[in-house]
């Protein structure tokens, strides 16, 4: 795929013949402080996938001499690339004024350029086929790292021309910032749900939250879980036969739990038989999947039916209540549960100890609208998210067939 007013065969080089690469300096740790110093490090750490990030919890600084250092000094515009950890070759990103004058430390690659525009070379790095090279080359320890030769030999298609090479990384850019721009969309709502919470949700001494609908004034009353719905354990289906599986109840396993905030679909799916032969139950729309061992409090709501299983129960809210309140609420009580969790191989709380922790509930018509507005801004999240999803997709369609 091309851009249609560009003509000519690409040249195919690799990143060390078109890009000066150096790896950072090992700074003496004894003059390396968390607090304001002479000059700011750039670590590892620093770097995220696609840019920088500062705060007192990562930012370091060099208190040292550093009169014979300058090779190392950072300026704008340098690419910089992670060489180790968890996700070596993934953290990559363009400096920006802010990083002026700070220092390349070691285990970070800096790339420059005089020949190519840098933020093409960084489409090539931030692309999937790098991130796949990467793993084929990174070291098999306990902590992965690529080397300077590592990054230095990847192959790259340069087009004949500045005009398409400038072109291609315009709208590749674009694409990036569009990104970026939706990722802090979802985290602002995210922050706003997570404060609307702590403010709905939460009671004071006077027995009331901070934030309330103006309509309501009742005293929100205590509730142990029992008495807000069924709690149903975990039942686990008997599949050592063929005759339990391809059927269309989803039997769900812990870790699909809290993922995300509806679960319809299972990877594992039983027949009605497997669930009458087994001590599994079934569970029907709308009944909250709480997470009791390993994830303790992690949850979702179910959407259709699905069945028991070992590491998760289940609260079918009784009509009393909201079960989306209730969903909500519940988050506030996490740390309790944890603490009745108990287990030598691994922790988890009882059917019986859940059933026994208290929780506040004002009434059902002041759940419902704190459940509903609530819900509102979870959707808006979803939406943003698939959105967001779309872009990427968008993206790594672009870059994979713009870099022939």
């Amino acid at each position: 795929m091309r851009f249609p007013e560009f003509q000519g065969e690409w040249k195919e080089t690799t990143i060390g013949r078109e890009c000066d690469i150096l790896c950072g300096y090992a700074f003496d740790g004894n003059d390396i402080l968390e607090s304001s110093g002479n000059v700011m490090l750039l670590r590892g750490i620093n770097i995220s996938e696609g840019f920088i990030r500062h705060s007192e919890e990562v930012d370091r600084f060099y208190s040292g001499d550093i009169s014979k250092l300058y090779k190392y000094l950072l300026k704008e515009g340098d690419l910089v690339i992670s060489m180790d950890g968890s996700k070596v070759g993934r953290n990559s990103a363009i400096l920006t004024n802010c990083e002026n004058d700070s220092y390349l430390i070691q285990r970070v690659c800096r790339i420059r350029s005089n020949k190519q525009n840098i933020r093409y070379v960084f489409q090539y790095v931030n692309n999937p086929k790098f991130h796949k090279y990467v793993d084929s080359v990174k070291t098999a320890s306990a902590i992965p790292h690529i080397s300077q030769s590592d990054i230095q030999n990847y192959s790259i298609l340069i087009p004949p021309t500045k005009e398409e090479q400038d072109k291609v990384t315009r709208l590749l850019t674009l694409l990036d910032e569009r990104i970026s721009t939706q990722n802090k969309i979802i985290d602002k709502l995210e922050s706003l749900i997570k404060a609307l919470n702590d403010k709905l949700l939460c009671c004071g001494k006077d027995n009331n939250p901070s934030l309330r609908f103006s309509e309501f004034s009742d005293c929100w009353r205590e509730r142990r879980i029992e008495e807000v719905g069924e709690v149903i354990g975990g039942g686990t289906p008997d599949t050592s036969t063929p005759e339990y599986w391809n059927g269309n109840i989803n039997w769900f396993v812990p870790s699909e739990i809290g993922k995300q905030k509806y679960v319809s679909v299972s990877t594992r799916t039983i027949s009605k038989v497997g669930l009458e032969n087994s001590s599994a139950k079934l569970l029907t729309d709308g009944t909250i999947l709480l997470s009791t061992r390993a994830t303790i409090g992690e949850k979702s709501i179910l959407k259709g039916s699905g069945c028991t299983n070992q590491g998760f129960q289940s609260i079918c809210v009784n009509c009393e209540n909201d079960n989306h309140f209730v969903f909500y609420i519940l988050d506030n009580y996490k740390s309790e549960m944890i603490s009745k969790a108990s287990g030598s191989t691994f922790l988890e709380i009882s059917s019986s100890n859940l059933k026994k922790i208290k929780i506040m509930l004002p009434s059902h018509s002041e759940q419902k609208k704190i459940a509903h507005f609530l819900s509102a801004i979870d959707d808006r999240i979803d939406t943003e998210r698939k959105i967001q999803e779309k872009y990427v997709k968008q993206k790594g369609f672009l870059s994979y067939n713009l870099f022939i």
